[in-house]
Formats: structure tokens, sequence, C-alpha cells
């Protein structure tokens, strides 16, 4: 795996030399999220009117997939790319849209762009978050924080026993029973 990775870039640096301040392939900036169709944006750096006009964009081959020892799974298939000119040599973008909803939570793929005087191959890898359904709050939360309040500690260190209950005074013995003396 880290052969492959070594030679992509590899790829990409003898691609780049040999276009100094040519057609580049720029940042990817998203705009879909998971089980959504794919909507992203390629910015295209450097690209003249004449570059523009004869370029073509799109997702590599399988056995360019197979060479770097990434998977190329069906649901790329469904990926189309569209060019967007600004006008002018920055600001010029490629859409890319799929069809199908994206269902797995991270794609890699490689973007293939030839033109009549290069070619040039990236590879991009995007995290798709799950969508966010809770609209933003559109007041601020502010949470007031009270300050611990100090009690008087119920342990002083002092055993404290109640008073021991009086004793009972003994009681007096009773009297003996009297006998009537005889008379």
């Amino acid at each position: 795996m880290l052969r492959s990775l070594i030679r992509l870039w590899a790829l990409v640096l003898i691609l780049m030399s040999s276009q100094a301040f040519g057609l580049g392939l720029g940042d990817i900036r998203l705009d879909s999220a998971l089980n959504e169709p794919l909507r992203a944006e390629i910015l295209l750096t450097s690209a003249t009117p004449e570059e523009l006009d004869d370029l073509t964009v799109r997702m590599a081959p399988p056995d360019i997939f197979q060479r770097y020892g990434l998977d190329r799974p069906a649901y790329l298939s469904s990926v189309t790319f569209r060019v967007f000119r600004s006008g002018r040599t920055d600001g010029n973008v490629i859409r890319l849209t799929s069809s199908e909803p994206i269902t797995e939570p991270f794609l890699t793929f490689l973007v293939e762009a030839s033109w009549s005087r290069g070619r040039l191959l990236r590879e991009y890898t995007v995290l798709l978050d799950p969508p966010t359904f809770a609209p933003p709050s559109a007041e601020p939360i502010t949470q007031t924080v009270q300050p611990p309040v100090q009690s008087t500690p119920a342990d002083s260190g002092q055993i404290q026993r109640p008073a021991p209950a009086p004793t009972p005074a003994p009681a007096p013995a009773p009297a003996a029973p009297r006998t009537p003396a005889p008379s």
C-alpha cells in the first residue's frame, strides 16, 4: 500500500513539474452529506482559455485504480464531471455530481484530467458526514453558572453522644403482709 501511494505521488509530481504554471487540480469542496447524491467542486488552478477548450475530466479507469492499489466501487461510475468557466484564469471549477445517493461515509477516488498539452491524475478523499436536521439556534445559548454554596460542615470532628438516661432509684421492697394478732 505504501509503495503504491509513493508511486501515485511521484506521478503527480512528475506531471505537475512538466507543466509548471500550467493547469492544475486544486482542493475539493463538498456540498453533500451521507445518503445524498454527491455534489462537489474541484478548483482548477492556472487554467488558460485554450486549456479549458479541450479539457476532459473523468474518473480514472479501473486499471489505474488497480495500479495504485485503490478499490473502485461501482457507485463511482455514476459520478459525472462538468467544467464551469469563470472567464478568468482563476475561479474555474469542475462540478462532480452523482445520480445515486452515496451511502459510504468516505470516498477515495482518482480524477484524470486530459488536455492538448498534458494529462494530470490526482487522488481525492472526502468524508461524508451525516446530515444535520436541527436548525441552528437564532439566539446564542447562554448558561449562567452559580458559584457553589458553602455549607457548614456536618462533621466537626467531635463525637457527641446523648446524655445517659438517669437510672431509676430502687423501688422499696414490698412490705410483708401482716397477719392479725390473736385476741
